[in-house]
């Protein structure tokens, strides 16, 4: 991860309370025989020493109070660890000196100073009015004005973390030292701990008292493992509070957390398991002092070693996810990440608005910002439209299916009259062909269809997948009257041990060099998993599958685009992660179709269009494929569901010369932008009979109409109008 501006990353124990601890101040040179550590005011103004002197001099184990006249260094009217924290600041040479706090005379202040504080400290804080004291002015400032970071050896642990704000450190903790800034303190713990990852003892909690909104902000335990990892209480520490930024979000309280570089972050409760509900919303958060695209977090409730609540992946700038767990039976409570996968870079997690409350509690409200992925919930039901090619591989017809009913319909008359297309209903409803029952409605992703070609190009057969069950079917017999066709089930439900409600997931046809279809890859986003299934190209009744190599997990809203070779053979698949706007190319996909390499691409999707979209989508990213004359992909239109924005992807088969390219102009200049509700748009490319990609037909499914985007040869002049469509005989 390095040390990037704004990483503010600290472990503590954030409900522990400051005690009196019995041990003094040490100075660690002075044990081996050097002299103690003197200040004085001229000393302190001698360039460049401040810093060192607090980096090398510094190790003290910090108690509650002090009992002790003229020792009330911030004023408050107590004498207490607030008082002993300032004056150990003095010293380390991070605040400016005051020789009124001067305890032994000697004209400097030294740790024996701080020492002689420690040694008449007797009880807990006390009245500096009780003392006698002579009044004095107020001494300078004590903050620097930002945060405070405090190396630190817990005590309880033996880990050596560094603690954002001094309510972190627990009692008898041990304190190396104060710093302006986070790279000072984990180099000193580095140097002084030789720190490594740390390896937590069993918890063995034993239940006892119930779970309260109280004690969540005092857990049992936290557990961090090695560099990096953090659990820190917000509300407890104003500074980082105010610096915690999640759009759409109203921070009321709740723990920063990030995981280290030796495995995940955990905070524990005990329970007496009775009936409640621990609610709240987990998220990386969007910005603390930097803002950076990297940030990627699992996020896991565990109760008594069983997975309560998953929240998926979540990257920085995805909506906070909401949770109501119930907690009945339960008697050890975990709140825990992960690094997601790719490292700890710019992790910046948050459990956030944490609460206990009756059973069937709502979770924590969150005004999440427009989706960029699962926005599902009262949307308009999606629509698929897949493209009918001939045996030049110019587009002939399209069908269009509702996934609302699972009916479908013929579009011809494609190739003439582009603008003024038939509309012909087909015989047999979709859903019949996997098992579903027609009329049960299906979400976006739940039901993928693709066209299966013959060699030459011509599609004869259509595959469907049903990914909510894993039951796969044909239409088949489209040659010659396509509105008619043919329902044949494939034998079980080959794709089931891929299957769940999240809609998450990419089919990607595979061609030979023929052009005839082989078989075809079942992505899913949110796992990373992806099969091949074979014999498809033959409509057998009973395929075989093989799991591929783990792709990148994409948590919501995946878009692909196949890309072909100038033979026809699919070359490459193209994954877009609509959350990070990374972009993944697939390859070996002709050669070896289950060995399969990624390649993380230096573009970023996002960066070409608005940081904040509009408009609501489960998917916002449509690739349009552009191919030229030969069949290979040159380059995709990318449409912008969530802001109508366009941009041409350029040079798409040579990672080393692809550009994004801004086009003027925006889909909604035609399409009705405000719809009240999440929509989804699906496009169907135009190749002409030399096997070049002349347009597209976008499909609206929040206005049904259909927009057709001329010029794509050209895109610096492209020409967007709406499609007139009319019922066939």
């Amino acid at each position: 991860m390095g040390n990037r501006p704004g990483r503010l990353v600290h472990g503590n124990d954030p409900g522990a309370q400051l005690l009196p601890a019995g041990h003094r101040f040490v100075h660690s040179s002075h044990e081996r025989g050097d002299p103690p550590l003197r200040r004085s005011p001229e000393r302190i103004r001698e360039a460049g020493v401040m810093k060192k002197l607090a980096v090398c001099c510094l190790a003290l184990t910090l108690p509650l109070s002090l009992i002790a006249a003229d020792r009330d260094v911030n004023r408050d009217g107590w004498i207490n660890q607030a008082d002993v924290t300032a004056l150990a600041r003095m010293v380390a040479g991070i605040d400016p000196v005051d020789l009124r706090y001067d305890q032994d005379g000697d004209g400097a202040l030294t740790l024996e100073d701080v020492n002689h504080v420690l040694d008449a400290t007797a009880q807990g804080p006390i009245s500096s009015s009780t003392t006698t004291a002579t009044p004095h002015t107020p001494p300078p400032s004590q903050s620097t004005g930002g945060m405070d970071f405090y190396a630190v050896r817990q005590k309880g642990t033996g880990q050596c973390v560094v603690v954002v704000g001094n309510e972190g450190i627990s009692p008898g903790d041990t304190l190396f030292g104060v710093f302006p800034s986070f790279p000072e303190a984990q180099d000193l713990l580095t140097s002084r701990c030789n720190q490594g990852p740390a390896t937590p003892t069993s918890t063995n909690i034993v239940s006892g008292l119930p779970l309260s909104t109280d004690r969540l902000y005092r857990p049992d335990k936290t557990i961090t493992r090695g560099k990096w990892g953090t659990a820190t209480h917000i509300g407890g520490d104003a500074n980082l509070k105010s610096k915690v930024n999640e759009r759409g979000f109203v921070v009321e309280d709740g723990f920063f957390v990030a995981p280290g570089h030796g495995g995940d972050t955990e905070i524990l409760w005990s329970h007496d398991g009775s009936e409640t509900t621990l609610s709240g919303a987990a998220t990386v958060i969007d910005c603390i002092d930097y803002c950076g695209r990297a940030g990627s977090i699992e996020f896991f409730i565990r109760g008594d070693g069983r997975d309560l609540w998953a929240g998926g992946l979540v990257r920085q700038g995805d909506p906070a996810r909401t949770f109501s767990v119930s907690l009945s039976g339960i008697h050890e409570v975990r709140l825990v990440i992960t690094d997601g996968g790719n490292g700890v870079d710019e992790d910046w997690g948050g459990w956030l608005n944490l609460k206990v409350g009756a059973p069937g509690a709502p979770p924590a409200a969150a005004t999440a910002p427009p989706s960029l992925g699962r926005t599902t919930q009262g949307a308009f039901p999606p629509i698929l439209a897949i493209p009918k090619f001939d045996n030049d591989d110019s587009t002939r017809g399209i069908f269009s299916i509702e996934l609302e009913s699972g009916k479908g319909t013929l579009i011809n008359r494609v190739r003439k009259t582009p603008l003024d297309v038939q509309i012909h209903p087909m015989r047999h409803n979709f859903f019949q062909a996997i098992g579903r029952r027609p009329g049960q409605s299906a979400l976006q992703g739940q039901i993928l269809i693709g066209p299966i070609r013959k060699g030459g190009g011509r599609v004869h057969a259509l595959l469907i997948v049903d990914t909510t069950t894993g039951k796969m079917g044909y239409l088949t017999d489209l040659d010659d009257d396509p509105a008619r066709g043919k329902l044949k089930m494939i034998d079980g439900a080959p794709a089931q041990a891929m299957a769940t409600e999240d809609g998450n997931y990419a089919l990607v046809m595979r061609r030979s060099g023929s052009g005839k279809t082989l078989g075809a890859y079942l992505y899913h986003g949110t796992t990373g998993r992806c099969r091949i299934f074979k014999d498809i190209g033959n409509l057998s009744s009973a395929i075989t599958s093989s799991p591929t190599t783990t792709l990148p997990k994409i948590d919501a809203g995946v878009s692909s685009l196949e890309i072909q070779a100038g033979s026809d053979a699919t070359s490459n698949v193209l994954l877009i992660d609509p959350s990070s706007g990374t972009l993944y190319l697939i390859g070996d996909i002709e050669h070896k179709p289950t060995q399969l390499t990624v390649r993380t691409l230096s573009l970023n999707i996002v960066e070409a269009f608005p940081q904040r979209p509009k408009v609501l989508s489960p998917q916002r990213f449509l690739p349009i494929p552009i191919t030229d004359r030969s069949g290979a992909t040159s380059s995709a239109l990318i449409v912008d569901v969530g802001s109508g924005a366009l941009a041409l992807l350029d040079n798409i088969r040579k990672p080393s010369k692809i550009r994004m390219i801004g086009i003027k102009g925006s889909i909604y200049d035609v399409l009705k932008e405000d719809v009240g509700r999440p929509r989804t748009i699906t496009a169907v490319p135009k190749i002409d009979d030399t096997g070049a990609t002349e347009a597209a037909w976008l499909f609206d499914s929040a206005t049904g109409t259909i927009l057709f985007i001329n010029n794509l040869q050209d895109p610096g002049n492209l020409v967007l109008r709406l499609v007139n469509k009319r019922n066939g005989d």
